[in-house]
Parts: C-alpha cells; sequence; structure tokens
C-alpha cells in the first residue's frame, strides 16, 4: 500500500529564520523606510505565498523583487534542521514517497533543495506559484495526492505553520505539527492537529508507526 508523507520546507526541512528575517528587513528599508517591521505576523503568515503575505501585511510589491534577491544571493546562512535527512532516507528505505509543499515560488525552491542536495529526496514538489490557491487551501495537496494517485487515509502533512494544519485537514488528511518552527506550540495546539511532535527523534516514531500500518 502506497503512502506519503508530506513535508512543508521552512522550518520543518530547513531553518532559514534569520535569512527570511533579514530579507524582509532589507526589502521594507529600502522601500518603506523607517517604521517598526511585523515580524512576527510574518512568520505568522507562513506557508502562504509570499506575494498573499505581501498584500494580507500591507506591503509595497516592490519590496518582493529585493526580497527574493536578497535570499536567493545568501543562501549560504540557510542550515538544513539536525535529523531530518536521517528520517527522509528512512521513508525512501522504506518505500513510501517524500513530497514537499511550500509556500516558496519554485525558483527559489529548487535552488535551495539543490544547493543543500536535498533534491533527491522529494517527488512531488509543489510550490505556491504552481496552484491557484496556496496554503490553508488544501490545492496543493489535493496535487500531491492526483500525483502520486494516493488516498486521503495514506497520506499525513508535517508542518510548523497554522497554514500547514489547515490545509491538511481542510484536504482530510493526517496532519503533524512541528513545534521547533517559527508559530507557538499554542497556537498550533488551537489547529488541533493529530500531533504535535517536540523532536526529531519523536517525529521519526510517530512517521515509522504511520507507515508501518
Amino acid at each position: 500500500m502506497k503512502k506519503v508523507v508530506i513535508f512543508d520546507f521552512d522550518g520543518v526541512i530547513i531553518n532559514s529564520h534569520c535569512l527570511q528575517e533579514k530579507s524582509l528587513e532589507v526589502a521594507y528599508r529600502e522601500v518603506v523606510g523607517e517604521g517598526d517591521i511585523p515580524f512576527t505576523k510574518f512568520f505568522e503568515l507562513s506557508g502562504d505565498s509570499l506575494e498573499n503575505i505581501f498584500d494580507k501585511l500591507g506591503f509595497p510589491c516592490e519590496m518582493l523583487k529585493i526580497y527574493r534577491e536578497y535570499s536567493s544571493n545568501n543562501m549560504k546562512e540557510i542550515k538544513i534542521n539536525e535529523g531530518i535527512e536521517n528520517i527522509l532516507q528512512t521513508i525512501k528505505k522504506i518505500g513510501s514517497e517524500c513530497a514537499l509543499c511550500t509556500g516558496k515560488e519554485r525558483l527559489r525552491t529548487i535552488e535551495i533543495l539543490k544547493h543543500l542536495n536535498l533534491y533527491y529526496y522529494f517527488n512531488p514538489i509543489v510550490c505556491s506559484d504552481e496552484v491557484a490557491y496556496p496554503k490553508p487551501n488544501p490545492e496543493s495537496i489535493y496535487k500531491i495526492l492526483s500525483t502520486l494517485s494516493i488516498r486521503k487515509e495514506n497520506a499525513i502533512m508535517i508542518g510548523d505553520g497554522c497554514n500547514d494544519i489547515k490545509a491538511a485537514k481542510s484536504a482530510g488528511i493526517g496532519s503533524i505539527a512541528a513545534s521547533w518552527g517559527d508559530v507557538h506550540v499554542e497556537d498550533l495546539a488551537k489547529e488541533q492537529p493529530d500531533i504535535i511532535c517536540d523532536n526529531m527523534e519523536q517525529l521519526k516514531k510517530v512517521i515509522e508507526k504511520f507507515l508501518d500500518n
């Protein structure tokens, strides 16, 4: 029986918090200038497309290009979360699929995956610019299930943001909240994920149990 583990990217697979924060600061200062930058709200909206996030925060669209250029030019600051590669390898050895569902656009996603030697693990990869409605809408998840011809009960979604859990629940698949990301665990709990994992060891055990059933 074929199964798929769907991963969010930022926060779960990689730690790009500092780079995202700096990219936002650079873009904001260059276009807007002075004023307080709503970093907390920015990260709370994680999972949606950057365009949608900027629109919801009332940022000028001119900030997009600056944000993406700074982010792309400083990929060396992105780190792989310790322990995640072991989990990806385990899923592959079992013969199940790893899929990626991210709010990043495809160009930057593939660029980062190849830079970190992670591209091999994921199939399919669904990005925010490949769907009409990114997370929290379930369209990205439906696209993954359709591509792999996998039923809902044979899929789980792992995310560190409220939008990840909302998308999974809307799609009717299992949801796992990773508490080590940018969203407070209390806020994640409000979305009622099936499980909250506090570390990679716990996450690995939950995934192995799901794949063994």
